[in-house]
């Protein structure tokens, strides 16, 4: 059987309106209150329900629940917050070593060494990989020579 409307105030709006009148009452007494005037469904825990929401929409400057009222996921998307987990890519570049600075030779005299990472290629390197190529009789002999020489762990 459905229920009748309420004549009067809701539940939320007489704890809004007691806890107006009487700011030093705590929850307890406030329910209590309330219950000896009709309102059955109201308890202390729903009274300190009702007193923070009324405190939170006092700080941002609104009286209460607007009729715009966003759904939490909206208001935190506002604030900046991000639901969920945190994508692995930060993870992943945090744990990856550092580059170790490039090795010279003995007989660099100034010049900037051939070894270097990926990430760190020289035009120094790139000229002398040049060099390396032609010298082999191509790119193609060249990547050749490398994947041999890969091969045998040098």
């Amino acid at each position: 059987m459905a229920k009748s409307a309420r004549k009067g105030p809701s539940a939320s709006q007489a704890i809004r309106d007691y806890c107006r009148d009487n700011p030093d009452k705590s929850p307890k007494e406030v329910a209590a209150e309330l219950v000896s005037r009709g309102f059955a469904t109201v308890t202390a825990a729903y009274v300190s329900t009702i007193k923070s929401l009324a405190k939170k929409a006092a700080s941002e400057g609104g009286a209460g629940k607007s009729a715009e009222a966003e759904s939490p996921t909206k208001a935190a998307a506002k604030v900046g917050a991000k639901r969920g987990r945190k994508p692995r890519a930060a993870d992943s570049e945090a744990a990856s070593p550092p580059a170790s600075p490039p090795a010279r030779g003995a007989g660099a005299k100034g010049r900037k060494a051939t070894q270097a990472s990926t990430s760190e290629i020289t035009i120094d390197a790139l000229l002398q990989a040049k060099k390396l190529a032609a010298l082999l009789g191509g790119v193609a002999k060249a990547q050749a020579a490398l994947d041999a020489l890969a091969k045998l762990g040098g």
